[in-house]
């Protein structure tokens, strides 16, 4: 089985109670705490956003994993080739139709870039992030209500 396919299936038997025992729940719960760590992480988190079939659950856990991956030493690794390609990558997800704590953290994920990129991404953040405001109909279609709370 593949990384992403794997992920999702871990994911399932974290998030989905009903689902696991204690056994495969602590199994899951290792395996992501591994799994995280690695580069493959990266892609098994777009993946699991760009799902439209993704429950809210799942999509929260990717965001929040890329969250702690840009805050940690994995960042200041990756070359600046590989942070622009992630940048992208990820500021394209502050426009899926992710549920309203997803997006929250996608927001924080590109304001702790932008905060560890220099006064330039801070710039280019405040605008996507305004753009996003502006194009939303409510606040909670951007995350800015439970962001701004």
């Amino acid at each position: 089985m593949g990384t992403v396919p794997h992920f999702k299936q871990a994911l399932d038997v974290l998030l989905s109670p009903s689902f696991q025992t204690a056994n495969q729940y602590q199994s899951a719960n290792l395996w992501l705490n591994s799994f995280a760590t690695t580069p493959q992480a990266w892609e098994a988190a777009f993946a699991v956003l760009h799902d439209p079939s993704t429950p809210a659950t799942h999509a929260f856990f990717a965001a929040n994993m890329l969250l702690g991956k840009t805050r940690g030493p994995e960042w200041r690794n990756l070359s600046q080739d590989q942070r622009t390609h992630l940048t992208n990558a990820i500021s394209s997800c502050m426009r899926l139709p992710l549920d309203a704590l997803a997006l929250q953290r996608i927001i924080l994920v590109m304001a702790c870039i932008s905060a560890r990129e220099g006064a330039a991404h801070v710039d280019q953040f405040c605008a996507s992030a305004l753009a996003l405001a502006a194009s939303a109909q409510s606040p909670d279609q951007c995350g800015m209500r439970s962001l701004c709370s």
